[in-house]
């Protein structure tokens, strides 16, 4: 493990807050992570708040942030469940970057092969507003070399664009549909938490 590493991780305890600074579109950005001072207090239900790329949300608990495995993630998380983990990603690519609400729908439809139509809502939250979809099938291999290498089958996807002042903002939590059905209200109630940071 690399030095640069294990100062991360240690940083993790018992919050994680990370200043993100993104440009450029979804196929092309970059970032700078630092660590910051935690944000006060803990959420109802066990969670953590957590600070990324401008916002602050109430991480699920047992969720568990992770080093970002690409330049174009704000925030990397594990989620546990019984059927296998499953992982939530938080993309920023700065104000008005990273395309408009329904190409984002249609392109995260398009990573799978849904075993039924998606299910979508949409709600405001504080300056907020969110639109989310929910789909379950076979997530396919990805073209652009990351997770994943081979086709999953049996596979759930819960992804939210949350709009708002020097938003938006993209989350998306793939695992076994298992795992993301018994974590499915976390998912919600997380980005209902959403808030400026």
């Amino acid at each position: 493990m690399t030095l640069r590493r294990r100062l991360v991780l240690c940083a993790l305890a018992p919050t994680l807050v990370l200043t993100v600074a993104c440009g450029g579109d979804a196929a092309d950005s970059t970032e700078t992570t630092s660590a910051a001072p935690a944000a006060a207090g803990a959420p109802a239900g066990g969670g953590t708040p957590m600070t990324a790329a401008g916002i602050t949300f109430d991480l699920p608990a047992g969720w568990t942030p992770e080093m970002p495995s690409s330049a174009m993630r704000a925030a990397q998380v594990a989620i546990p469940g019984s059927g296998g983990p499953g992982q939530m990603v938080l993309f920023y690519f700065g104000a008005g970057q990273g395309g408009g609400v329904e190409a984002n729908l249609q392109r995260w439809a398009g990573q799978m092969v849904a075993e039924s139509d998606p299910v979508r809502d949409a709600f405001a939250t504080g300056a907020f507003q969110v639109t989310w979809l929910d789909l379950s099938g076979t997530l396919l291999a990805s073209q652009i070399g990351s997770f994943p290498a081979t086709d999953m089958p049996d596979y759930r996807m819960l992804a939210a664009v949350v709009e708002g002042e020097n938003g938006p903002w993209f989350f998306r939590a793939v695992g076994p549909k298992a795992t993301l059905a018994e974590q499915r209200d976390a998912f919600e109630a997380m980005i209902r938490s959403v808030r400026t940071g």
